[in-house]
Parts: structure tokens; C-alpha cells; sequence
């Protein structure tokens, strides 16, 4: 008898399947366009209609009218409130709000006529299969990585900037034309990559090369004749320029060297209030920030040393109220060599307290423990408990590294890594029936983890 699960192993599920994860990871990026933007929803639609109904085969068309109407919800704007919750309490989800994209739901009466036909098959297991569906589905609502300019990072460029209108640029940009000159606000990029570390640091590396990495957003490759860099130096505006620029929040003056931002910044808003005063350094806050509100009250000052911001006053009144000190990557580098250290003498510390009570052979009390115990001791109380253990341990160090929790599919890893690692040392253990001795080993074994993990974000923080 054939199991409903070889649905999932359908040619057009797993064809559907594919293209969705090599669509996300690579299309996107390289080749983002109308169609890329599509076909997710196009193949997401129909993995996700398919996936549930094998689960549910008797609630079939219930599903893929439950499947269209979280579709239309999901690409509304009445959806932001429940990303808003979801990305503050769990791990940032985003969508794009386009109506085009409802085109998708013609997708859904293809998979469910097509539900029972099965002509071939690809021998994959059912849950292999499932782990990868999940992992879809999470990953393709993962917003893109990106860096946020706040103010707007501005470049300066001739009026020959003219960029590709085919191209969807992967942020948010605003041209304005003052004389001869192209002054283009950029408020947010995307990156090819998400960052290990996304800190000032990380972000004064993105400003360095903003306008090469501006350029090759908004220009194809397949339609230059030059070199980026020889389209760079025909753009930018050399020398240093003073500019007065209105935009819908208000009026800044800005000054350029060499088609970046260097010097004195002001911000006024519509009533020619001051509401921002700071300074450049090619592109690079430096120094103090100032901050006032519409009746031109001091209200935050931020200050930064080569970029990195060092500390925030907070002001109430005109008067200071708080006091915020940051960690620059140099000093986050230090303390997290002194947390390896501990973690690592809290480690040994175990081991050796582990000699010693074998020593005295204080852990050969039997309790007398079932197989049974052990078996379900292992697979869900132990890496629940070990996973606890860790969390508390991890709370009482700064800026502990997110290993495992990423998203989903991570946690899904640690809990495998966590119950196969207990199996092996639960059933290779001689005398492993005190209860006491097995509580030892799942703590050895989330200070372990623990250390990897500080060790992981310390070689981060030092590339």
C-alpha cells in the first residue's frame, strides 16, 4: 500500500521545492528581476499547499482555501502588525507588499486537481524531505541582509548619473538634481551576504566603499563598457563642494570631498529648526552628535570615535538624565577573550572535579535506572534540560554569540547535535545509573557548548 508521504517525493513537489531554495539563495541576488520575484511565491504556493495536504489529505481543500486567503492577508498591509510582533519576540520576518504577486494564487487549483496524481517519484525520505520543506518555508520569508543610513549616507555625482531603470534596487534611494550635480540619498543597501557581526564596525566597512557598492546595485554588468571603477571616477564630483538640499523632511547642508560626505552636517526641519548637527569624516560619523527636538531642545547626544559609537547621553528637559556606554569592536574582542578563559576553566574545573570524585569513587551509588528511563531521558529531557542549563549560563555573559537559534532549522541542529551527543555518552558510560553523575554530564556538556560558542563569536569579532 502506497503511504500517503510519497506526495512528498512527487517530481513536481520536489522540482517546486528546489527552484523555491535556489530562487532565494542564489537567483535573487544575482539575477533579481520581475521574474525572481514571482517565482517564489509561484513554487511557495505550491510547496505549501502540497506539504499540508499530504499531512491533512482528508482537509484538502480546506487548506488550499485557507492557503489563499493567508496569501492575500500576508501581502497586505494589514499583515505588518503581526511582523511587527512576530520579528520583536521570535527572529525578523518581512515581506514585499506588491498586489502583482496575487497572480500566484493561480497556482493553487494546479495543486489541488493535481494532489492525487503521483507519475513518478524520486526515493527521498518522507522526513528528509520535511526538514527541507520547513527550512523553505522560514528562509523565504527571512528579510534580505542590509545596512540602514540614519540620516541618509549621501553620494555626490555628475548629472550623467543615469542608472538602469530594469534593475530593482535592493534598498531605498532618492535622486535629487542641484546644478550639474546628481545628489543621491541613499537610506538603506543590501548586501550580498548576511554579516557574522552587524555592528558599527561592520557598518563603517560598508561606507568605506559605498559608492563602488551603490554603483554596482543600480548599473548591469551586462550593459557597462567600462570597468565599475572607470564608471566611478567618471561620475564622482572631485574636490569639495558645499550643497543646501530641501527634501520632505526639511533642508541639509552638506559639504563633499571627493563625492563623499566630509565635513559639517546640519539637518533643519520644515520650520528651519535645528534637529541634527554632526560631522564627516569621508562618510564616517565622527566626534559629537547632536540631536533637538521641534522646540529645539537638546535631547540625545551621541558620540563616536572612527565611526563607532562609544557613548549616548540622553537628555530630558535640557538636562542630562542617562548615560549610555558602547563597546567598540577592540573592546568587545577583549572581553570576550576574558569569557573563552572563564568558560574554559569552568570546563576544566568540571573535568578535574570529575577526576577527583572518581577518585574517591563517590558516583557508585546505583540507583537502578531502566533502559527505558535512559531512553527517554535521553531523547527529550536531557537536551531540554542541557539547552536550559545553557541559556542560563549564556544570560550572565554580554554579547554571547546566537549560535543556535538563528532560525528554525538551527534549533532543529542543536537539538539533533545535543540528543546525539547525550546518546553516545549515556550509552558508552560505564555505570552511568546515578543520577547525580548524569546531571553532571548534561552540564559538562552545555558548558561545552557554551565555550564553542564563545569561541565561534570571538574568531568573528577578530576578522
Amino acid at each position: 500500500m502506497k503511504s500517503r508521504y510519497t506526495l512528498l517525493q512527487s517530481t513536481s513537489f520536489l522540482i517546486c521545492l528546489l527552484l523555491l531554495l535556489l530562487n532565494d539563495f542564489y537567483f535573487k541576488e544575482e539575477c533579481h528581476n520581475w521574474l525572481t520575484g514571482k517565482l517564489s511565491d509561484f513554487c511557495g504556493l505550491y510547496v505549501f499547499a502540497v506539504f499540508w495536504s499530504t499531512l491533512f489529505p482528508k482537509q484538502k481543500g480546506l487548506i488550499h482555501l485557507l492557503t489563499a486567503v493567508l496569501f492575500i492577508y500576508w501581502k497586505s498591509p494589514l499583515a505588518q502588525l503581526f511582523i511587527d510582533f512576530f520579528s520583536v519576540h521570535f527572529y525578523s520576518i518581512d515581506r514585499v507588499v506588491d498586489v502583482t504577486d496575487l497572480m500566484a494564487l493561480l497556482v493553487l487549483p494546479l495543486s489541488y486537481y493535481n494532489f492525487q496524481k503521483l507519475n513518478y517519484r524520486i526515493q527521498l525520505h518522507p522526513l528528509l524531505v520535511t526538514i527541507v520543506t520547513v527550512f523553505a518555508f522560514g528562509a523565504t520569508s527571512v528579510p534580505a541582509p542590509g545596512e540602514i543610513f540614519q540620516p541618509p549616507q549621501y553620494l555626490l555625482f555628475h548629472n550623467s548619473f543615469s542608472p538602469d531603470e530594469e534593475i530593482n534596487y535592493p534598498g531605498d534611494y532618492t535622486t535629487y538634481e542641484i546644478d550639474s550635480f546628481s545628489v543621491v540619498a541613499i537610506e538603506s543597501i543590501g548586501l550580498s551576504e548576511i554579516p557574522d557581526i552587524q555592528d558599527d564596525f561592520y557598518r563603517i566597512q560598508v561606507i568605506r566603499d559605498l559608492d563602488m557598492r551603490f554603483l554596482k546595485k543600480v548599473y548591469s554588468q551586462a550593459n557597462m563598457i567600462f570597468t565599475y571603477q572607470t564608471l566611478l571616477d567618471t561620475l564622482i564630483v572631485k574636490g569639495r563642494h558645499t550643497l543646501r538640499l530641501e527634501h520632505t523632511e526639511g533642508i541639509d547642508s552638506l559639504r563633499f570631498y571627493n563625492g563623499r560626505l566630509d565635513g559639517k552636517l546640519r539637518r533643519y526641519n520644515l520650520e528651519g529648526q535645528l534637529v541634527i548637527a554632526g560631522n564627516y569624516d569621508n562618510g564616517i560619523e565622527e566626534g559629537a552628535w547632536t540631536y533637538y527636538n521641534d522646540r529645539g531642545l537638546l535631547y540625545e547626544r551621541k558620540t563616536f570615535e572612527f565611526g563607532e559609537m562609544v557613548k549616548t547621553d540622553i537628555y530630558g528637559g535640557g538636562h542630562l538624565v542617562e548615560t549610555i556606554a558602547h563597546s567598540t569592536r577592540k573592546k568587545k574582542i577583549n572581553n570576550k577573550w576574558f569569557h573563552v578563559a572563564a568558560t574554559g576553566l569552568f570546563v576544566l574545573g568540571l573535568l578535574v572535579f570529575q577526576y577527583v570524585m572518581r577518585h574517591k569513587k563517590a558516583w557508585n551509588v546505583d540507583y537502578g535506572y531502566s533502559f527505558l528511563f535512559k531512553l527517554v531521558g535521553a531523547s527529550i529531557v536531557l537536551p531540554i534540560l542541557t539547552y536550559l542549563l545553557y541559556s542560563g549560563i549564556a544570560s550572565f555573559i554580554p554579547n554571547t554569540y546566537d549560535l543556535f537559534f538563528i532560525n528554525a532549522f538551527l534549533i532543529n541542529a542543536f537539538y539533533l547535535l545535543s540528543l546525539i551527543t547525550m546518546y553516545s555518552v549515556l550509552f558508552s558510560l560505564k555505570q552511568l545509573r546515578n543520577i547525580w553523575r548524569i546531571l553532571y554530564y548534561v552540564l559538562l556538556f552545555a558548558v561545552i557548548l557554551l565555550l564553542i560558542e564563545e569561541s565561534v563569536y570571538l574568531s568573528k569579532l577578530m576578522q
